[in-house]
């Protein structure tokens, strides 16, 4: 037989055998082991950061009970003009249940900011309310009064001896007054002028006693402008 014939002949199924591939049992374990190491961690942290946004949540979010129904935070400020019509006259009582009506302080520039206990910016605002009555207690023509909306009194409470507020503030359990004057949230401020105008109102977080002298000033020029036209 040639030499070449030899080459061609098919190997005989006898003597050469199919190359078997081995795997190692202990592979597989391995990794679902390798596999369940790596998702462990990712799951601990994902339950991590779930229990610390509903940390957050608890901690700056008002409580239904004390929140009651629309309640909001007017985190950002915005001015609104209005000088158009006269402030909705109120009675509410103080929390000594002294009674105070809009209507005894005509004459008056009459400065209302309405507020409640769990409000972040509410708290961060009340100093600068307790300078600006400091600054205008002992003048005829100006009065500051807090209103607490969307609150309850223990809270309200609480608040004003933390931050010993020391003007005059009521509470508008019913939400009566906060309806008359559209209040969208808080901390929102009223001004009105000493004819009883409802001259304008800031929605949001005020930066200090200077500027509510400033919105108090801007807003009546403009509802004079207005008025002279």
């Amino acid at each position: 037989m040639s030499s070449d014939q030899h080459q061609n002949t098919p190997p005989s199924p006898d003597n050469d055998e199919d190359p078997v591939i081995t795997h190692d049992e202990t592979d597989a374990p391995d990794r679902q082991i390798s596999l369940r190491d790596r998702i462990i961690p990712f799951s601990a942290l994902g339950v991590v950061v779930i229990l610390i946004g509903v940390f957050a949540y608890t901690l700056y979010t008002p409580t239904s009970s004390s929140l009651g129904a629309g309640g909001r935070v007017n985190a950002t400020g915005s001015k609104v003009y209005i000088g158009d019509r006269m402030a909705p006259d109120f009675t509410l009582e103080t929390f000594d249940g002294e009674a105070v009506s809009l209507e005894d302080l005509e004459g008056k520039s009459v400065v209302i900011n309405f507020w409640s206990s769990w409000c972040p910016p509410c708290r961060d605002e009340a100093p600068m309310l307790n300078q600006f009555h400091e600054a205008t207690q002992d003048l005829d023509d100006v009065v500051l009064i807090g209103v607490a909306v969307w609150d309850r009194p223990e809270d309200s409470l609480d608040f004003m001896r933390q931050y010993n507020l020391s003007f005059t503030n009521l509470s508008d359990q019913r939400g009566s007054v906060l309806i008359d004057y559209g209040v969208y949230g808080v901390p929102e401020t009223y001004f009105i002028g000493p004819d009883g105008t409802l001259n304008g109102k800031f929605r949001g977080p005020l930066e200090s006693a200077d500027h509510i002298h400033e919105l108090k000033e801007e807003f009546a020029a403009e509802a004079n402008r207005q008025a002279s036209q």
